[in-house]
């Protein structure tokens, strides 16, 4: 599954220009990144383990970090733009898997900037919830 975390990470980073990190960002992130985990996780040792015949599927959290929560609601609609150009159904490419990613519900806008205690900045979040489905190549999903 970590082949198809950091996919999901590299997408977001080519198709906006800002880092995507697992789980948690580092105190070096800055101001403006984004943070993308199973949904639960909290370290990123919680990230699903699986071998290539494994079938994952699971909600993923999305989540755009920004100065402002205005700034943090246009950073994830452009992830939503970037995942999904044809509406809720997105795909990723990773070697030997066929991933397919679906838009579920945005979850939240926290509008009062919560400040993190590591590097004392006040950030805002916007948090989208997505399925991400994994399976081997050649395997259909049966859901």
């Amino acid at each position: 599954m970590r082949a198809e975390f950091e996919a999901l990470c590299a997408a977001i980073e080519t198709g906006t220009g800002r880092a995507a990190h697992l789980v948690t960002a580092p105190p070096s992130a800055g101001t403006c990144y984004y943070l993308v985990s199973p949904a639960g996780a909290t370290r990123g040792e919680d990230l699903p383990l699986s071998d290539v015949s494994s079938v994952w599927d699971g909600l993923v959290r999305i989540k755009a970090v920004s100065p402002s929560p205005a700034g943090a609601m246009a950073d994830l609609a452009e992830v939503r733009a970037v995942l999904f150009p044809g509406g809720v159904v997105g795909y990723l490419d990773v070697e030997g898997r066929a991933v397919t990613l679906v838009f579920v519900r945005h979850e939240a806008d926290y509008t009062e900037a919560v400040t993190v205690v590591t590097t004392n900045t006040p950030l805002a979040l916007s948090v989208d919830s997505i399925r991400m489905v994994s399976v081997p190549d050649g395997t259909e999903d049966e859901s």
